[in-house]
């Protein structure tokens, strides 16, 4: 396999990686911010923080910093549970 070749499927990873992180941080976050007031409702001191313009900023912050974390667990994840296909496709195929 040439080089071209490998840095090709390297930056297509990337790029299906990058895609995927974004798309989960995006539902992540969609979520985590639905919960607000039911997270408002059940602790007062959740209510009290998200009323200031302020306090909603740092929690949205926090619900962003979770959502890229999370995400790039799950990217992850998938590619470790991935790869031994990968390998055992690749070595198929070089067998043929």
């Amino acid at each position: 396999m040439s080089f071209s070749v490998r840095l090709s499927l390297i930056f297509r990873l990337l790029l299906v990686s990058g895609i995927a992180v974004v798309a989960l941080s995006a539902i992540f976050m969609l979520f985590w911010s639905q919960m607000i007031p039911s997270l408002s409702a059940a602790d007062p001191s959740v209510a009290s923080m998200v009323s200031t313009p302020e306090g909603y900023a740092s929690y949205m912050n926090g619900v962003v910093d979770k959502s890229l974390k999370y995400s790039v667990y799950v990217v992850a994840l998938y590619w470790l549970l991935k790869w031994p296909e990968l390998i055992y496709e690749r070595k198929k195929q070089s067998a043929d």
